[in-house]
């Protein structure tokens, strides 16, 4: 996939979405890179403003994250795009490595059918020292029915139902 999207960017160096797959497929830094030049073209499509939030709040890169930055461009991206929740989602993590676990709280609680907000909701909760309301959040989402929800990104492989999130709080 990789030489595939090369070639396109070798014939039309600004296609977007030959971009940003590749930028999926790339290191951090040329990711970065890509994910500057797909902003170039695409300023209002949410995508772009995802990946940079994700690289600069990437927690096994603690010397290159950039929490605040990375907290603006998940709110734009949310801004250009209401009806994705994995933006919502990655906005409570970025706000839970910044300490602000109330914030993250509301924004997990938001969107706590997703199994993912749900479990890291309820971390949010006992973080900010609110152990009912984790538990209230966590037992919200239990009495929902299976979904097979899934993130921005996901392939379907990785999909979860509360059953999956369930056995690993427990």
């Amino acid at each position: 996939a990789r030489a595939i999207y090369e070639e396109v960017l070798r014939l039309d160096p600004f296609h977007p979405g030959a971009l940003y797959n590749l930028a999926l497929l790339s290191e951090p830094e040329q990711a970065l890179t890509l994910a500057s030049r797909l902003l170039a073209v695409e300023r209002r499509v949410p995508r772009g403003h995802l990946l940079r939030a994700k690289l600069w709040s990437d927690p096994a890169r603690p010397d290159e994250m950039r929490l605040d930055a990375a907290l603006a461009e998940v709110r734009l991206a949310r801004e250009l795009n209401r009806e994705e929740t994995g933006s919502v989602i990655l906005e409570g993590r970025i706000l839970l490595l910044m300490g602000k676990t109330e914030e993250a709280a509301e924004r997990f609680e938001k969107v706590r059918q997703n199994p993912r907000a749900a479990a890291l909701g309820a971390l949010a909760c006992f973080r900010a020292g609110q152990p009912e309301r984790a538990l209230k959040l966590l037992e919200q989402r239990a009495t929902v029915a299976p979904t097979g929800v899934t993130e921005e990104g996901d392939t379907g492989k990785r999909r979860m139902g509360e059953q999956d999130v369930l056995a690993r709080l427990l």
